[in-house]
């Protein structure tokens, strides 16, 4: 399976083309994800109507970034259709750290600044480097800090440092940026459901969690 996959729901936006688990090029700067497109395939002189999926960070993140993300995957699908795979951005952002802490074994938090003075917190574990979501919660600091012991490996966010938040403790901080090849490398590697379905694909809004309450992996 080839892949085209897009993450924007941080500052810090990504393209990447890839083949099965393997990456096997990758683009990304500060700003608009549209510029990205023409280096990225051009570099290996591919076709994106031979892309089999399309791969998209859902989130939560940044609420614009993940509205002109879906927006320039959309508009792309309009003229060429392609099966289009969700990945939950604290799954990326879990992987990404089991693979910088070199572990295949192990479990993390994710740490997102929700605003209003609450955090989005997602558990994440990953065994034999899969990740997959035990929970997430939206919540006051003190309210996310007693969902959990301090047994974690690794607190992960681009958001908050140690020194942001002393009273989260594991055994590695970690400032990580969610990326578009571990985005694709996720969506086949836990096999992942495609949908063709443009007016179901809808990014995760830590709002949107939040009033709801309701779990989503």
């Amino acid at each position: 399976m080839s892949w085209l996959a897009i993450e924007t729901s941080s500052g810090c936006v990504s393209l990447a083309l890839g083949e099965q688990s393997r990456c096997l090029r990758e683009v990304s700067q500060n700003g608009n994800a549209s510029i990205l497109m023409e280096p990225l395939f051009r570099k290996l002189d591919a076709d994106f109507k031979k892309i089999d999926r399309c791969v998209i960070s859902r989130g939560p993140g940044s609420y614009n970034g993940l509205r002109v993300g879906y927006a320039f995957l959309k508009g792309l699908l309009c003229f060429e259709p392609a099966p289009v795979i969700q990945v939950g951005t604290p799954l990326i952002l879990a992987a990404k750290a089991m693979d910088e802490l070199k572990k295949k074994d192990g479990s993390a938090l994710v740490l997102h600044d929700a605003r209003r003075g609450e955090i989005h917190a997602a558990w994440i574990a990953v065994r034999e480097g899969l990740p997959r979501q035990e929970w997430e919660r939206v919540g006051k600091e003190n309210e996310i800090r007693g969902q959990f012991s301090d047994g974690l490996d690794a607190i992960v966010s681009h958001d908050f440092s140690a020194a942001d938040l002393p009273g989260f403790h594991a055994k590695h901080w970690l400032k990580l940026f969610p990326s578009a090849s571990m985005a694709g490398r996720i969506a086949h590697r836990l096999n992942l459901p495609a949908t063709s379905n443009l007016s179901s694909l809808e990014p995760l809004y830590v709002r949107g969690l939040a009033t709801s309450g309701a779990p989503s992996l």
